[in-house]
């Protein structure tokens, strides 16, 4: 039987050899599980070209339900650093600050909250998760929809 923490830590794994790809001068993303295994974050996660090169932010996703569910958008540290690039991705999203109360995602202080995944229709297969809606997909979905 297959458990809810060897799932994570295989999303752990792919997210990370994603990051990978990105890592240069200045930047050395990592993904990790939170305290008891209720969040999954990335610090300095990457942002497409066409962002300024010291655009980065430290985001996490609350997974407490999962696989069953999908995590519930995703949080960005707020930080006078990243005021500017919170307005550019308002552009895009709907962007909360001091965390949010949609789709039932929980308040984050101190955390910009984003509307962004699999909020409907999320399929996780647990035998296959690298064929079928992950983490890994989700992050780098969310990527993609930054540098449109």
């Amino acid at each position: 039987m297959i458990t809810r923490r060897q799932l994570l830590e295989w999303e752990v794994r792919e997210i990370g050899q994603w990051l990978a790809c990105f890592s240069g001068r200045d930047l050395h993303p990592q993904a990790g599980l939170g305290k008891h295994i209720g969040t999954l974050w990335i610090r300095d996660y990457p942002l497409p070209d066409k962002y300024a090169p010291e655009d980065r932010f430290d985001l996490f996703v609350d997974i407490t339900g999962f696989p069953e569910t999908s995590p519930r958008g995703i949080y960005l540290k707020e930080t006078d650093a990243n005021h500017a690039l919170l307005a550019k991705l308002r552009q895009k999203f709907n962007v909360f600050e001091n965390g949010a109360v949609f789709h039932e995602a929980k308040s984050a202080p101190g955390y910009a909250w984003i509307c962004f995944g699999y909020l409907h229709g999320w399929q996780y297969n647990i035998r296959h998760p690298n064929r079928s809606d992950n983490l890994w997909k989700m992050f780098m979905n969310f990527w993609r929809v930054l540098g449109d």
